[in-house]
């Protein structure tokens, strides 16, 4: 805190010298001449008045002296609020210039959001929340959703924090209900093409065993969970100027 003040404090009083010392330096021949005629006619007439060249000496280098503390002292004054409103000015116009442009990795954000949104649709959405496992199902039917489980890459990955940290949740999600899926389901042996959660004993005996009802009922509540994932992601993306368009 101390070294900040410090620099400020030098910072203040070398933009006072830079400003005094134009003002007192001779830098044109017309202010040339006026620097030399001006107190040489001072001189002149404080010695014509007085008639002695030591009151007149003594009397020029006070009204210089008094003239350069003034000069001082309105400086003093001055050049600090007018660092400040410069240093106002720059932190505004600065301000305004991040606003104005577009947030880091927004474009990378805008493009994910859409690549998700052409993998998985409201289709799979829909299966989601309405499929019941106890029924069969096709592997077309979840084939976008284990897509979904190979984007693991820094591509794959929003800028965003908080899209972020949702985004990962529902893949953790989806990662869990593919793999749920491929423990319990099985081809079927009636239809080709089709896969089921029953056993062949179920199927045989034309009855839904215990176990069984117990793993249908944890893939329907993974299914609706990761349906709620994704709508709510979903939403939370919208919010944030993102579109699927």
């Amino acid at each position: 805190m101390f070294k900040k003040y410090k620099a400020l404090h030098a910072e203040v009083w070398a933009q006072i010298w830079r400003e005094i010392w134009p003002d007192v330096r001779v830098d044109s021949v017309p202010r040339a001449i006026g620097t030399i005629v001006g107190p040489l006619a001072g001189i002149a007439l404080t010695y014509y008045l007085s008639h002695s060249w030591s009151y007149t000496g003594i009397a020029a280098l006070a009204i210089f002296l008094v003239l350069l503390f003034c000069l001082f002292f309105i400086k003093l004054y001055s050049v600090p609020f007018r660092m400040l409103a410069a240093a106002r000015s720059a932190a505004a116009a600065a301000a305004a210039e991040r606003a104005a442009a577009p947030a880091p990795g927004r474009e990378h954000d805008a493009a994910l959001f859409r690549r998700f949104g052409a993998l998985i649709t409201r289709n799979d959405i829909q299966f989601l929340r309405q499929h019941d496992f106890s029924n069969t199902y096709r592997v077309q039917q979840v084939q976008n959703l284990m897509d979904l489980t190979s984007w693991n890459v820094a591509a794959d990955r929003f800028v965003n924090e908080g899209l972020g940290q949702a985004f990962e949740s529902l893949k953790m999600d989806n990662i869990e209900f593919i793999r749920t899926l491929g423990t319990f389901a099985m081809p079927s042996r009636h239809a080709i093409g089709l896969y089921t959660v029953l056993t062949d004993e179920d199927q045989r005996m034309g009855e839904i065993s215990l176990p069984t009802r117990m793993q249908i009922r944890e893939l329907n509540q993974r299914a609706d969970r990761l349906a709620n994932d994704i709508d709510e992601f979903v939403q939370q993306a919208l919010r944030a100027g993102l579109t699927l368009e």
